[in-house]
């Protein structure tokens, strides 16, 4: 798998993805809201092993961010 031929100190978070992933337990917890606990656990557990490693969001992400959501709702 490509995760295991990386050094797990060279790969890094993005905010983005946290924003992403919190946004889909959210979705999820009005339905199931012990596998959202859990899933929020999890992906508490990943913002901690990452700590040191999540990348920084800038004005320019931010810009970006924007960009491609917009693209994401068109569809």
């Amino acid at each position: 798998m490509w995760y295991e031929a990386h050094a797990t100190a060279n790969l890094y978070l993005s905010p983005l993805s946290i924003g992403e992933i919190q946004h889909g337990i959210e979705r999820l917890r009005p339905r199931d809201p012990v596998r959202a606990a859990k899933l929020e656990r999890l992906l508490l557990g990943i913002i901690a092993a990452y700590a040191d490693r999540i990348a920084p969001f800038t004005a320019e992400a931010a810009r970006e961010w924007g960009r491609m959501h917009l693209k994401q709702r068109c569809r």
